[in-house]
Order: C-alpha cells, then structure tokens, then sequence
C-alpha cells in the first residue's frame, strides 16, 4: 500500500513531464543551424576545438532561436528565446560537451549540472497535488505524525500559505530527523523549463552531428 502511493505520485509527475517533453520537442524540430563558430585556445597538447557557439532556428523567425557555447573551463550555455542556463562542468572538447548534456534527458545528473552552472536551483513548482500526495505517502511510511499530516493538508488545502511555510512546518514537526534533507522539496515538481533546454541541446547535437543519436530517458 505505501508503495502504490509513491508509485502514484511518480505517475503523477511523469504525466507532466510527458506533456512538457512532447511540446519541448516539437517547439525545435524543425530548428536548423544558421550560424557555427570553432576555436582552439588550448594550444597542441589539446587538439579539436575546446570552444564553439552554435545558434539554431527557424530561417526568417525568432521563435525559440537559441545560441549555444561551449566556452571556457568546461561551460555549457544557452541563451536564446527560452530561458537561459548554463551547465557546469563539462568535458573539454566542445563537440563532447554539447552531447554530455545533449544526451541525458532531464534526469537528475541534468539537473545537477543546471544547477552548478546556473547558480540557482529555481527549476520546480509548487505543486498542491503532488504535496498532498507525499504528504500522505510520509505519514503511511512514519515520516510524520498523523496530526503533522493533517495539519499540513489543511495548510496545502487552504490555499492561504506560502510553500516555504508548509515545508517548514513539516520539517519542524516530522518524527523523522533527516525531515529537513526532504522537506525542502515537498511539492516540488519539475517547471517545463529544463525540458525545453534539453531539447535544444539534442536538436543543435543532431544538427551538428549529422544525425540523430540515442539519448538516455529519464525525467
């Protein structure tokens, strides 16, 4: 029982990643590459270009156009129509750069990088659904109280708290000492944005390569 309600609230998220990863994709699939720079600063111990910028679009419209650099000390960026992020830290040969990210879907190695080389983790929403999913499914594995639980629904529920409040009641009031390592992301639900760089890095890899490669699936 306690699992089917992880196995739920999973569920619940992958339906919303399935939704942003079919939109994020078909937004580039008709991107092609209009611009291509290449520079090797590393001098003859590092052969192949340790730099490059690629922009990609759709001739004659502005609509999710992006550029894409692999700079210096292993950056990957990417600025454009879309928000931008920057990824950190990868391999030094810019082609292998673009696949490390290009290749991993949104899976939490992904996540990682953004994050390092963002310099920020605002990545998620809040989600009242999906924290009253967990909520739920910590108090049938002991997390928290019964009263903490209902408690905390009824802040979700009401609408009248802040996210950061909800989750600092429960982490102060959890039975479970570690509450504070998860609570901070109670709720928390992937925005459709990393899944819209994602699929700008894989469709300026496949541009770039010549063709399209298989990538690991994960959210």
């Amino acid at each position: 029982m306690i699992r089917a309600l992880w196995d739920r609230l999973s569920a619940y998220k992958e339906a919303r990643y399935a939704g942003y990863r079919k939109d994020a994709a078909q937004a580039f699939e008709k991107h092609e590459l209009l611009h291509e720079i290449y520079w090797n600063d590393g001098g003859e111990r590092h052969p192949g270009p340790l730099r490059a910028s690629w922009e990609i679009g759709i001739p004659g419209s502005s609509n999710f156009r992006v550029n894409i650099v692999a700079g210096a000390q292993g950056h990957l960026s990417l600025t454009g129509d879309i928000d931008s992020a920057a990824w950190a830290y990868g391999p030094p040969n810019a082609f292998a750069r673009l696949w490390w990210m290009a290749c991993r879907s949104t899976d939490s190695y992904f996540m990682e990088k953004l994050r390092i080389g963002s310099g920020h983790s605002e990545w998620s929403n809040w989600d009242e659904e999906a924290a009253c999913l967990e909520i739920l499914a910590r108090r049938r594995d002991e997390h928290i109280g019964a009263e903490v639980a209902r408690e905390a629904t009824r802040m979700i529920e009401s609408g009248c708290y802040r996210e950061d409040a909800i989750r600092g009641y429960v982490a102060d009031e959890a039975a479970d000492r570690d509450a504070w390592e998860w609570a901070g992301d109670l709720g928390a639900v992937k925005s459709s944005a990393p899944f819209y760089l994602q699929a700008a890095l894989k469709r300026c890899d496949e541009l770039v390569s010549g063709w399209p490669r298989i990538c690991e699936v994960h959210s």
